[in-house]
């Protein structure tokens, strides 16, 4: 693909994943203080409220909760922190749905929405001094073998920089199929 294709061409993004009512439909009821089903005003049933002990987000997660536990991985998890004294860039390796949800959990977090993005996984953490932005690839042969022989060194940077090293995920082609 030429330069100029891919600077001006869009990029594909995918819903996968979050933990806003509004995302999924619901509208905010300043009356009841909670969301509702606007499709449900009227039915015999009553209206719809968004459940927040079972909400209809969760087998989002246990989407990815399969993916990740259920494939090879690990995963290496690049990102910045909104935090109040400035952004600050990170990585972490992670080996499971559970090691990924404490790598991006944060106290007082408010939302949290992940997409697919051209097959990268993003991941956007809302919280009380700003945002968390994080992009989640998979390593490859190669890039494993290099983690294991430099886990201790201090210098992760290599290991981002080298195209052979990771490589897209692609989770929303491969759990709910290509479009």
């Amino acid at each position: 693909m030429s330069f100029f294709k891919k600077l001006f061409s869009r990029s594909k993004k995918r819903f996968v994943y979050s933990s806003h009512p509004e995302d999924y439909g619901y509208v905010f009821s300043s009356e009841t203080g909670n969301y509702y089903d606007p499709e449900s005003v009227g039915d015999e049933d009553g209206i719809r409220q968004w459940d927040y002990d079972f909400p209809d987000n969760e087998d989002d997660l246990y989407n990815i909760k399969e993916y990740l536990d259920n494939n090879r991985g690990p995963w290496i998890l690049t990102g910045y922190l909104g935090l109040w004294d400035g952004r600050h860039g990170g990585y972490a390796i992670v080996r499971s749905y559970k090691e990924l949800m404490d790598a991006i959990s944060v106290s007082g977090q408010s939302d949290t929405e992940i997409n697919d993005e051209d097959g990268d996984l993003t991941i956007i953490v809302h919280h009380h001094d700003g945002s968390n932005c994080f992009t989640l690839r998979e390593l490859t042969d190669k890039g494993r073998q290099w983690y294991e022989n430099n886990e201790y060194s201090g210098d992760m940077n290599h290991l981002l920089e080298v195209p052979t090293y990771t490589r897209k995920i692609r989770f929303a082609d491969k759990v709910f199929g290509k479009i």
